[in-house]
């Protein structure tokens, strides 16, 4: 039976002890006030422009962190009735037709049952997104976790004035995009984008991995 999104939703959930939060942005930016790295004006000023920015989105895309505040999202999957063999199988077909990714281009040990890859996907415009897919396998549960996350971005080459300005790329973990709230305030919507577009690939990446286990059996009876 096809399961709704909220229960799917419900199902997905993190296991981990904090995450990178708006109260975690407010603190940093109360901590250089209180440093004295800044007047009471422009703490005032940008504490207002941050809540005016949020308001434009739906919240502040929170970020799973790990024990280190490195960003680190874990989901567990129970698959019941069903063998480490068949959902290490299982997973294998998956990535390949999902994404084209095949044993030659991975770690993929059975009797371990682990298998770990590097991925990408498209966030906005000329923004890249990129992480390692770790995922444990035993019989009737999956652990699946993306780490090493980052983000590149590629401008084109153009004319400032008469002088060309060739190609370039930019690589940025995602770790080095928090605090956002301490960072250009023309950049905020940017990077919060980034951090929401982010939770949605992951979240819907879990989910097809779901929805593919447990729509197998009917896949072999077609």
């Amino acid at each position: 039976m096809m399961k709704s999104p909220l229960i799917i939703l419900f199902l997905l959930i993190t296991v981990l002890v904090k995450g990178q939060t708006n109260e975690i942005e407010m603190a940093a930016l109360y901590g250089k006030f209180t440093a004295k790295e800044m007047t009471k004006d422009r703490y005032s000023a940008l504490a207002t422009r941050w809540n005016r920015t949020l308001e434009s989105l739906d919240q502040y895309p929170d970020l799973p962190l790990d024990e280190d505040s490195v960003v680190h999202y874990t989901y567990v999957n129970d698959f019941p009735g069903t063998s480490k063999d068949q959902l290490f199988n299982q997973t294998l077909e998956f990535l390949a037709i999902q994404y084209g990714l095949y044993p030659s281009f991975m770690y993929a040990n059975k009797e371990d049952g682990r298998i770990i890859f590097d991925n990408s996907f498209e966030i906005i415009k000329n923004y890249t997104g990129f992480y390692t897919g770790i995922i444990t396998v035993i019989d009737e549960k999956i652990v699946f976790e993306f780490i090493n996350l980052s983000y590149q971005a590629f401008f084109e080459g153009h004319y400032s004035g008469n002088v060309w300005v060739d190609d370039k790329t930019v690589n940025t973990g995602i770790d080095k995009a928090y605090p956002i709230i301490l960072k250009d305030p023309a950049h905020w919507k940017l990077y919060l984008t980034l951090f929401e577009k982010t939770n949605k690939q992951v979240i819907s990446t879990v989910g097809s991995f779901r929805d593919f286990h447990f729509s197998y059996p009917l896949k072999r009876k077609m």
